[in-house]
């Protein structure tokens, strides 16, 4: 029998899970609700990921026991004195053993799934941010995961700049107009306690980096100004990450909804910045999956090579 992998990724919106076998062959996918973890993981987050792994296993007609490696990367895996406790809790949940079980932060799954480079790094936008990168297949270290650095968010800024051009602070702009229409024109005398107490959905706030852009694509000089902010801290990160690779010819790999929804324009100025920084870089968009990245994971870590995965394309 051919070596079987689970690999799932674990948000704090969805959960993703795929089984795979040693040539990269997707044998089941699935999707479920959040699964992410803050310290201990909740009975929630344990039901969903236990789920995924039963019906993973049903799709693709094989027993969890037929499993040889169980990779997951799962947002709130953070801190590493949690880490051994997840790792045990997560292992008798899903009864696995836990040689055989590997748990890493979602951004490092993430980049497992990016590319077959050895040296890579990867900036992503989704719900929230993840960096990671490496030197080689199994040196992956999670960038600022914390973000105690915070990484510039152009979602929160762009709410911030219209709370002050409702107070006077800054002119009114048509970014006003383009933020109050993504959290359905609400009152402005409720504005501000919306954005302190974000009484605003995922939806809502995933509606605002493409309306941003917009605005800025048309012109608005004070929406331009934090867009500018904003692609010189992806730059930053990304240039900083690169050099942390030890390479000089990393791929450099940006995904995450938002920014894959990005228009070029963007992509382009921000491929710019890391190309001046870093001439030797690859700007890559994702290969592969999250949910994948933690199945090529599991596999490298059963001794395949992550390449199969990758080629000769997508399975």
């Amino acid at each position: 029998m051919r070596g079987r992998y689970i690999g799932i990724d674990g948000g704090g919106t969805k959960t993703a899970g795929v089984l795979a076998d040693d040539t990269g062959a997707i044998l089941a996918a699935c999707e479920a609700g959040a699964s992410a973890v803050v310290g201990m993981p909740s009975p929630e987050s344990l039901a969903v990921l236990r789920s995924v792994q039963a019906r993973l296993c049903e799709a693709a007609g094989v027993r969890p026991a037929d499993i040889d490696r169980l990779g997951m990367g799962l947002n709130g895996v953070d801190f590493p004195e949690e880490t051994a406790m997840q790792h045990d809790v997560l292992s008798r949940v899903l009864a696995i053993a836990p040689e055989r079980f590997i748990l890493v932060n979602d951004g490092i799954a993430a980049l497992w799934g990016a590319t077959p480079a050895p040296a890579a790094a990867i900036v992503q936008h989704g719900t929230g941010f993840t960096a990671a990168y490496r030197s080689d297949y199994g040196a992956e270290r999670p960038f600022d995961n914390l973000d105690a650095g915070r990484f510039y968010d152009l979602r929160l800024e762009a709410l911030a700049l219209v709370a002050r051009m409702m107070d006077g602070r800054a002119a009114v702009s048509p970014l006003k107009a383009a933020i109050l229409a993504c959290l359905d024109h609400p009152a402005e005398k409720d504005y501000g306690e919306i954005v302190f107490l974000r009484k605003y959905s995922q939806p809502q706030l995933a509606a605002i980096l493409p309306a941003v852009l917009r605005v800025a694509e048309a012109g608005d000089a004070a929406t331009r100004s934090i867009v500018e902010r904003a692609i010189e801290d992806y730059v930053c990160t990304a240039v900083t990450i690169v050099r942390k690779t030890g390479s000089s010819s990393p791929d450099v790999v940006f995904g995450g909804g938002r920014l894959l929804s990005a228009p070029q324009w963007f992509w382009n100025r921000i491929a710019d910045g890391v190309l001046r920084e870093c001439p030797g870089a690859r700007i890559r968009r994702p290969e592969r999956s999250p949910a994948i990245g933690a199945v090529i994971m599991a596999a490298h870590a059963g001794g395949c090579s992550p390449k199969a995965f990758f080629s000769p394309g997508p399975k």
